[in-house]
């Protein structure tokens, strides 16, 4: 099975999945974005209207393009691209699981997948997103957890520190010296800790329950 990266909050937003299958990312918050902003927003407005606009200029998919245009990605549309996925993933012989929290696996429907064909499956998901998932996904994650497009890590810092996942005076600024190198002073597979680096506000849980 090759494990894709979930995508990680920061401010604004910090991750988003890479499309190498090779293994798991590690988890951070940044205080940059980490799409490139839009020439115009276009038509588009609200916190994220630059994203929309940059996804929209991206994709050449018409059914991405309907889904994209009205600004707002819903819990209907990011299901349907996923489910679109899957059937394109399903017509070359793979299956795909998507995480609760983001990210997904993906394996060969019958038998385990070898080291030998990773390439050939990053390249069958890389065509199926592009058709079905080039940022639908990373939208509608993103402003879920984070509507207001903003920096996330004091809310990230005051959820470890809720958790006691890190002492009582640990700051932004300690924040951001651990996350450079990934030092966190707490075990990075902690569920608490992957809980306040992608969903400080607890938006993402609140949507799914």
């Amino acid at each position: 099975m090759l494990p894709r990266p979930s995508a990680v909050i920061g401010s604004a937003f910090a991750g988003v999945a890479a499309l190498s299958l090779a293994g798991c990312s590690s988890l951070s918050a940044t205080a940059g974005p980490s799409r490139p902003p839009a020439t115009s927003a276009g038509a588009f407005s609200g916190p994220w209207a630059d994203e929309f606009a940059d996804a929209l200029g991206r994709t050449t998919s018409p059914k991405q393009r309907a889904i994209l245009a009205d600004g707002v990605v819903s819990s209907a549309e990011y299901a349907e691209a996923h489910a679109d996925v899957t059937a394109c993933l399903a017509d070359s012989g793979y299956s795909i699981s998507y995480r609760d929290g983001g990210g997904f696996d993906v394996q060969r429907t019958t038998g385990s997948t070898p080291d030998s064909e990773s390439e050939r499956l990053n390249s069958r998901v890389e065509a199926c997103e592009r058709e079905y998932d080039t940022d639908i996904s990373f939208l509608y994650e993103t402003t879920t957890r984070n509507p207001d497009n903003v920096d996330t890590r004091p809310a990230v810092v005051g959820c470890l520190v809720r958790e006691r996942l890190v002492p009582s005076g640990y700051t932004v600024r300690d924040f951001d010296a651990d996350n450079r190198d990934f030092s966190f002073p707490f075990d990075q597979f902690d569920p608490r800790g992957e809980a306040c680096l992608t969903d400080p506000w607890g938006f993402w849980a609140s949507s799914s329950s």
